[in-house]
């Protein structure tokens, strides 16, 4: 990690909380002040960079609810199973116990555990024998030792439900429990009729996860302590982890805060016990897909927040695009918790849940193929549609939105694109000095894809071709999810890699 740059941030909180100090001394700001500073550089050693994550997940996370203080509606049950992964006591909340078909809610982040489902609960029960969690770590469950990855939580759930006698049901996630929910899909797809994810968090890779997050600006309302600090105080702290933040999160910046932590199950514990968030953000960053979306033979229906500020919409068409089943739905003016919105989500819930047949992704018609084309020296132009081969040179802010094309080409230019498709005899897409964005695409040509000191970000990306990859000057590329194949080799991509030689 740049060590520099991490001494920079801390100093400068450390000048704006001493200032304030001095300017304000009240005995409980102090505290609140120095309870947030050590918020902040406590994450310091297992990598700052999951700063933005907390703190955007934190604006769901956060609870002023007492665990003993849920009276539950007449009917509903609750109690505790032992697991065998962690060995802990789960808590369980259940309703609707009458009805033949099984609905399981897994929560996202927050010792609000499964209360997040408070809203919807009540309408599912009257269809469906409805059951939620409180995940190993979170709400009335116990705190056990280990790491709180999507992998070992759906390998928990799983087991209790296997010990209730629950053998078949539907399955909905929300943020984290959505990435929990996907995992026990890919994992156990015969135990799951029909998935419902909600703002699913990670499966992008790390970076970019977080890189959205940390666009996210520090406010009033995210965090208990933050709110009560001095307005100038909350200016300056959200500033620098806005812009120093961004620095961290540069892709040659960026810590692994897991490579020291995997070394060994004991060291994750022994590091993050009592930390259930970060052991579990730590955790769901790390969670690699890739292989498993495209081969998940279950229906699934993807509910996302237009306004998400902390789940980057862009997982969502990623979802909708690599699995073969997937049906992707957009609620305007929502957030992160689209769960909270009954109103609205309910009725696309329920017509999934009673829909026996496969979802389909229906594709638009493309339209006529409009021949070849040349951007130069444009901004903001938008292609979709069929074309023979583009060249974009010199233009800023390019939008390719469901292109079908012999080859793309692109020279000091940026670009974002989704649902391309490429296939060409020779090069099927080149990227010379310039910067593209790329979610859900397939490039298929004798060499798929060459790159020259280029930064790339692919998302679902596959890249078919007797050479996938060729590098002339070294060119930064983060894969998420995606998938290399030549004659008689395959390989998934699901990480930050620099390839080729350094600029003379």
């Amino acid at each position: 990690m740049n060590t520099s740059m991490l001494d920079q941030c801390v100093s400068r909180l450390l000048k704006i909380v001493n200032r304030s100090v001095l300017t304000d001394c009240n005995l409980g700001k102090m505290f609140n002040m120095y309870s947030l500073f050590n918020h902040i550089t406590r994450l310091a050693p297992v990598g700052l960079v999951l700063l933005s994550v907390l703190l955007a997940t934190q604006v769901a996370a956060e609870s002023t609810l007492d665990n003993d203080s849920v009276i539950l509606p007449k009917g509903w049950r609750s109690g505790y199973a032992v697991e065998p992964v962690f060995n802990s006591r789960v808590y369980w909340v259940e309703a609707g116990r009458s009805h033949s078909e099984t609905v399981v809610l897994i929560h996202g982040l927050g010792q609000n555990g499964w209360r997040d489902w408070q809203e919807l609960m009540p309408a599912l029960a009257e269809h469906y024998r409805v059951v939620a969690f409180d995940l190993p770590g979170f709400g009335r469950s116990d705190t056990p030792a280990g790491k709180y990855s999507p992998s070992n939580y759906a390998a928990a759930i799983q087991a209790i439900l296997q010990q209730a006698g629950i053998d078949r049901f539907h399955l909905m996630g929300h943020s984290m429990g959505g990435a929990v929910a996907l995992r026990l899909a890919t994992r156990y797809p015969n135990s799951v009729k029909r998935l419902v994810l909600m703002s699913a968090a990670g499966i992008l890779e790390r970076s970019t996860f977080a890189g959205h997050a940390a666009a996210l600006p520090l406010e009033a309302g995210m965090l208990s302590y933050f709110d009560a600090l001095p307005k100038s105080l909350q200016s300056g702290i959200s500033g620098v982890v806005r812009d120093i933040g961004g620095d961290l999160l540069r892709w040659d910046a960026l810590p692994d805060p897991a490579a020291l932590l995997n070394k060994s199950d004991v060291v994750w514990a022994a590091t993050l016990r009592g930390q259930p968030n970060i052991n579990a953000a730590l955790a769901l960053v790390e969670e690699d897909y890739s292989g498993d979306l495209t081969a998940l033979d279950v229906s699934t229906l993807i509910l996302w927040g237009e306004e998400d500020p902390v789940t980057p919409l862009r997982t969502g068409y990623l979802l909708q695009g690599q699995i073969p089943n997937a049906r992707l739905v957009l609620y305007p003016g929502v957030g992160h918790m689209p769960l909270w919105h009954p109103s609205k989500v309910l009725p696309d819930i329920k017509q999934f849940l009673t829909d026996k047949t496969k979802v389909t992704n229906n594709t638009e018609e493309l339209g006529q193929n409009q021949g070849d084309y040349r951007c130069e020296g444009k901004n903001d132009v938008q292609l979709r549609g069929q074309f023979g081969a583009i060249e974009i040179i010199n233009c800023q802010n390019v939008r390719l939105l469901d292109v079908n094309a012999d080859s793309l080409k692109l020279i000091d230019s940026s670009a974002v694109g989704r649902g391309l498709k490429l296939s060409a005899d020779e090069w099927a897409l080149s990227v010379d000095r310039s910067e593209l964005t790329l979610t859900n695409a397939w490039l298929e040509g004798k060499v798929a894809l060459q790159a020259n000191a280029s930064q790339l970000d692919l998302a679902g990306v596959h890249l078919t071709g007797d050479e996938a990859i060729r590098v002339s000057r070294q060119s930064e590329f983060v894969f998420s999810v995606s998938q290399l194949q030549t004659p008689g080799y395959r390989q998934d991509l699901h990480g930050v890699f620099t390839l080729g030689e350094p600029a003379q």
